[in-house]
């Protein structure tokens, strides 16, 4: 089990860190391919030279109400491969997983670390953390993180990152 928190946090790694070698490269975010719904919750983001910016827009905050969906794939060449399937409240993973992540994060943004957390905009600017800081191991591969949050069922946003390791050769 602990190696699904690791691939979770690894996902949240690349959202908004700058990882050490062998790195763990974002190379992608986009809204879910499969969603129909519009996302509750607006997030905006950039990438320059290695450090990430973005505003994230809660209308009703997170509280012990809202959980998650995480789907991790890895690429078995022309073709993902479901790694693992990982839900529960928003807050655990926050204060469990990704604590080192999320404290830095919250340091960053201005928000409490603990939930629950009011609802609002939360920005960060030219924002990066060390993947030792964020306790967060590097793995190789291509791998593709599926993660939906949701209250009561309903989905609020939906992404899909792309992560790949910096020592990853396509076919090996």
């Amino acid at each position: 089990m602990e190696i699904l928190y690791e691939l979770v946090a690894i996902a949240f790694c690349v959202v908004l860190i700058n990882c050490e070698e062998p790195k763990m490269l974002f190379y992608g975010m986009q809204p879910c391919s499969e969603s129909t719904t519009k996302d509750a919750i607006e997030v905006t983001h950039e990438w320059t030279q290695g450090l990430f910016s973005g505003t994230i827009t809660l209308p009703a905050g997170l509280d012990d109400t809202i959980t998650y969906k995480a789907d991790v794939y890895k690429s078995g060449g022309d073709s993902w491969k479901l790694l693992t399937h990982i839900t529960g409240p928003v807050c655990a993973i926050l204060n469990g997983p990704l604590k080192g992540i999320w404290a830095k994060i919250a340091e960053a943004s201005g928000v409490s670390p603990d939930c629950p957390i009011p609802g609002g905009s939360y920005a960060l600017k030219d924002f990066s953390i060390s993947a030792e800081e964020a306790e967060v191991p590097a793995l190789k591969g291509k791998f593709k993180v599926v993660a939906e949050v949701l209250k009561d069922n309903q989905p609020l946003l939906c992404r899909e990152l792309l992560i790949q390791s910096s020592n990853y050769k396509e076919g090996l």
